[in-house]
């Protein structure tokens, strides 16, 4: 995937679960994301949006899905 610097980047978690899931974890280089001023406040919603995108936003983006039966987890992308 490419992005320029000062892109919106836009990514949507999409995993295949019965029940669907419906707590969502962001993860950046296999790091949890957490809510702060570079990634914002939406780390647990199903899409991740980072407006503005720098260098420093370079890198593997993947997400988890968990529902009541269990998690998992997306396959990373660049």
């Amino acid at each position: 995937m490419g992005v320029s610097e000062l892109d919106t980047l836009h990514l949507m978690c999409e995993t295949k679960a019965n029940p669907p899931g419906d707590n969502y974890t962001w993860y950046f280089n296999n790091v949890e994301i957490k809510p702060n001023s570079v990634w914002g406040s939406q780390t647990k919603a199903q899409s991740l949006t980072i407006v503005e995108t720098e260098r420093k936003h370079a890198g593997q983006y993947s997400c988890a899905a968990a529902n009541g039966v269990g998690e998992t987890r997306a396959k990373a992308i660049n």
